[in-house]
C-alpha cells in the first residue's frame, strides 16, 4: 500500500485514546468489508497490526487527525494501493508513528520507502541480516526490497476506513 502525508500530529496527553475507540463505536465503527477478525490472514500475520475502525466518510479526517494529535510524532497518511487489504483498502487513513527500529517485532504494519522513493506500508515477515523480509497482506510474495534502518519511517498505529454504501434489496 502506498502512503501519502496528510497532516503532522502535535503530542498530547494519552489518556484519552480510548475515546477514538468509543467515537468508532457510537458513529458507525466496525470491521472494513472483506475483513473479519476471524480471517486467519487477520490472525497470524499482522498481530501487531491495528485493524481500521470504519466511519461515515466525513468523519474519516477528523477522527484521524484527533489521534495522530494524540501520539508523539504521528503523522497521518492515506492509503493507496491494494496490497494490504482487506485490512486496509485504498483510501484508508493510517496513523503512523516513528519508533525505534529495535522495538519492531514481526506483525507490525510499517512504511518505508522503496529505493524510488515511493513510501509503502507493508506487515514486517522476518528479520534477516540485511533488514526486515515485508510483504503486502493482499500479494503472494514478499516484497524484493528490505526494510532497512535507512528506509524505515515509522509504523502504523491506527487506521481510520470509510464505510462502504450497503446495498438495498
Amino acid at each position: 500500500m502506498k502512503a501519502a502525508d496528510v497532516r503532522h500530529g502535535k503530542p498530547r496527553a494519552l489518556l484519552i485514546a480510548g475515546f477514538i475507540l468509543a467515537f468508532g463505536t457510537l458513529f458507525g465503527g466496525g470491521w472494513p468489508d472483506g475483513c473479519s477478525k476471524d480471517d486467519p490472514r487477520v490472525k497470524s500475520y499482522i498481530a501487531l497490526s491495528p485493524v481500521a475502525v470504519v466511519l461515515p466518510k466525513e468523519k474519516l479526517r477528523q477522527a484521524a487527525e484527533y489521534y495522530a494529535r494524540l501520539r508523539p510524532n504521528a503523522v497521518v497518511l492515506k492509503g493507496d494501493g491494494e496490497g494490504m487489504m482487506p485490512l486496509y483498502a485504498p483510501g484508508t487513513l493510517l496513523v503512523m508513528e516513528p519508533i525505534s527500529y529495535d522495538d519492531l517485532k514481526e506483525g507490525m504494519t510499517a512504511v518505508y520507502r522503496e529505493p524510488d522513493g515511493t513510501r509503502v506500508a507493508h506487515y514486517l515477515v522476518v528479520l534477516m541480516p540485511d533488514g526486515w523480509t515485508t510483504r503486502g497482506l493482499n500479494e503472494k510474495s514478499d516484497n524484493l526490497n528490505p526494510m532497512t534502518r535507512d528506509n524505515y519511517i515509522g509504523v502504523i498505529v491506527m487506521a481510520f476506513a470509510p464505510e462502504t454504501p450497503r446495498k438495498s434489496g
